[in-house]
């Protein structure tokens, strides 16, 4: 193959593998994140059962797509070989390592160039460190390391990994009850296996065809001075940009950054964490859908946490700076949650005293003016939102979506700087006469889109469930929002 040929195929193949990373994020994928083999083998590996970390486990059809592609297409090209058996041990511990540092520092080299293709300039220490560990191991090679000589395998042997693959496929699809999945986090985002499958198939194609290699491409760089892998790695680049350009996924800088080592070192997050906000959370049978790891990013920031029930205590915690109702059944309940006049007027207080309020579906429709049981019987709630929750037929602006403040919402832009966008999800059978209109949720494929959501105050109020770690500032912003609050309120009495 000449090298204009192969730098061809090259560009072409990484183009295309850029554009379907950036697709499958739009599919359901984790943010920057719409290939990643390292991250895609610890959740098939949490899948399986063999770790017990429940935000990353899923089988994941793109490996399984990535290998069967390569290597029906090796069978088809005529040049499929199969080989091992050359210093197994070392093979193992070096691979051990690899692993534990992809997943480390957030992701293979791939995502590394993905990362940097949504905007997160992270990546660039990832990048530089990548090259440089390349660059030191050349060394070694140019001093005549060899791991030595491979073996040829028989075809028994040469299709074992095919074969568990196919068998992997067999249970993402039946999930058998003895297969995990993660019900939040990472893994929980994921775009529906066949769509997942087919980028796979045409990943390990192209990657197959092309020789696209991103380790090789640097190798090739220090020992030889040749370039041309190089050009894959980029076109990867530009391939995954121009579909975040294109679908608003570009978000340029070191913060706030979809699941990166940002650590919040900034002074005013800081001041957060010794101010302690304390924030109530309402959960009892009534309000029990919340994800823990939006609770768990709340409390790295420097809140604390407090329970209470809304069916059976009497009021708000009465130090709570900021109130937390995330969804759940409230529709099961709503004669009791009617019935606890006090709790109500508690948190009709806590409205009119401005301590930020953040109420997610179930949480939303208990501060309506009323809300309608499953036999669609109304009953009097807080009366914070001028509307009546009612119930419907069928699912309502159902699935993932990415929800930002409208335009028009100045004030509420100023006050949430940077904590917009914000990745959700909506799944409800009851609506609202008004569910608000400072937000604009959107489909992440697609252009369907609808206003929701009322945000007033610091608070953020509306069917939507969210999900905080896909923009951390957006939690940071609650806070900080809680304390300012709090601090007006102070200077008033």
């Amino acid at each position: 193959m000449s090298g204009s040929h192969e730098k061809r195929n090259l560009i072409i193949a990484g183009l295309i593998i850029g554009a379907i990373a950036g697709f499958l994020v739009l599919a359901g994928n984790p943010g920057n994140m719409g290939f990643c083999i390292a991250c895609f083998v610890r959740d098939t590996v949490g899948g399986l059962g063999l770790h017990h970390a429940a935000p990353v486990q899923y089988i994941r059809p793109e490996i399984i797509g990535l290998i069967l592609g390569a290597y029906v297409l090796s069978m088809i090209r005529g040049e499929h070989q199969s080989k091992g058996g050359s210093s197994p041990i070392i093979r193992f511990i070096l691979g051990f390592f690899v692993m534990i540092g992809a997943l480390m520092f957030l992701g293979c080299p791939i995502r590394m160039i993905l990362r940097l293709g949504g905007g997160d300039l992270n990546a660039l220490f990832g990048i530089a460190g990548f090259a440089g560990g390349i660059g030191f191991g050349t060394i070694f090679l140019k001093k005549g390391y060899s791991l030595q000589r491979t073996y040829a395998l028989s075809k028994l042997e040469s299709a074992m990994m095919p074969a568990i693959q196919v068998g992997l496929l067999v249970l993402v699809v039946a999930a058998p009850a003895f297969i995990f999945f993660s019900q939040k986090g990472p893994g929980a985002m994921h775009a529906p296996w066949l769509i997942s499958l087919a980028a796979g198939l045409v990943v390990g194609g192209l990657s197959q065809v092309s020789r696209l290699c991103t380790v090789g491409g640097f190798r090739d760089l220090f020992l030889f001075k040749k370039s041309i892998l190089i050009f894959g790695y980029l076109a990867v680049l530009i391939g995954v940009f121009v579909v975040n350009i294109s679908f608003g996924n570009f978000h340029l800088g070191f913060e706030n950054q979809p699941i990166a080592h940002t650590d919040f070192a900034d002074p005013h997050v800081q001041k957060i964490r010794t101010q302690r906000p304390q924030i109530a959370v309402a959960k009892d049978e009534a309000f029990c859908f919340l994800y823990e790891d939006n609770l768990k990013l709340l409390e790295e920031l420097g809140a604390e946490i407090t329970f209470f029930s809304p069916l059976h205590n009497a009021k708000v915690p009465e130090n709570a700076d900021g109130l937390l109702l995330p969804g759940g059944y409230p529709e099961l309940f709503a004669a009791g949650l009617s019935e606890n006049s006090e709790m109500l007027a508690s948190i009709r207080s806590c409205e009119k005293k401005a301590i930020p309020i953040l109420a997610e579906c179930g949480g939303f429709m208990y501060l309506h003016q009323e809300m309608q049981d499953m036999e669609g019987k109304t009953y009097p709630m807080a009366g914070v939102i001028n509307a009546v929750a009612y119930r419907t037929e069928k699912l309502g602006r159902f699935g993932y979506i990415t929800l930002d403040l409208n335009e028009e919402q100045a004030e509420a832009r100023n006050i949430w700087q940077q904590g917009f966008p914000v990745r959700a999800h909506e799944f409800h059978y009851f609506d609202s006469t008004d569910p608000g209109s400072a937000c604009l949720a959107k489909k992440p494929a697609g252009k369907r889109s609808w206003s929701c959501s009322y945000a007033k105050d610091g608070s953020l109020m509306g069917f939507p469930h969210l999900y905080y770690y896909s923009n951390p500032m957006f939690a940071f912003r609650f806070l900080e929002n809680c304390m300012a609050k709090k601090l007006e309120r102070e200077k008033v009495s």
